[in-house]
């Protein structure tokens, strides 16, 4: 009998385990704030959606529409710090360009950070890909298909302890280097 792959942690297991995880540490945490159903009014998303001409059923989108981002940081990635609609139209069309010079490149949109990562969407595609100052655009590939298989993975890999090659495996990641420097 062959051994089957334990599945990524779905969305809503990871709330109840980052809960219960965070659990210890209530009286200096807000422990409700970790994955919170998002209730602002659509028009939003759908400004947004129409300003980077995102496919209505984009995965990232749906997430959006979803979860609260706001001030979110998910394991030492930062999402938020505010509006996050409104940051990620200033980050996608500001003049500190995180594409360099010239014209955003229109099929890339910056999401999230970290150090030394820069996180883009893939308008097109709805993949993510993980990014460094160091890397050229020739060199890029993407950590996840899509937004929420990416969030599944880093939370699966860091609540459950899973070996890093299953996570890879799991997200059916192309770049294996940003998802191994994770196990260091």
């Amino acid at each position: 009998m062959s051994k089957e792959k334990n599945p990524l942690c779905s969305m809503e297991e990871l709330q109840i385990k980052l809960k219960e995880r965070m659990l210890p540490m209530a009286e200096y945490l807000e422990i409700d704030s970790f994955l919170l159903k998002n209730n602002i009014h659509q028009e939003p998303i759908q400004e947004f959606q129409e300003k980077f001409q995102l496919h209505p059923k984009s995965v990232f989108l749906n997430f959006v529409r979803q979860y609260d981002l706001n001030q979110w940081e998910f394991f030492n990635i930062w999402f938020g710090r505010g509006n996050y609609l409104e940051e990620l139209i200033e980050i996608n069309t500001g003049w500190d360009c995180w594409w360099g010079e010239g014209e955003r490149p229109s099929e890339w949109l910056m999401i999230a950070q970290t150090d030394p990562y820069t996180f883009l969407l893939h308008r097109q595609t709805d993949k993510i890909y993980a990014i460094t100052s160091d890397d050229k655009d020739t060199e890029w590939q993407a950590i996840a298909p899509n937004f929420e298989q990416w969030i599944r993975g880093i939370g699966t890999y860091y609540i459950e302890k899973r070996d890093i090659e299953e996570i890879i495996c799991l997200v059916q990641a192309e770049n294996k280097k940003y998802w191994r420097e994770l196990n260091t």
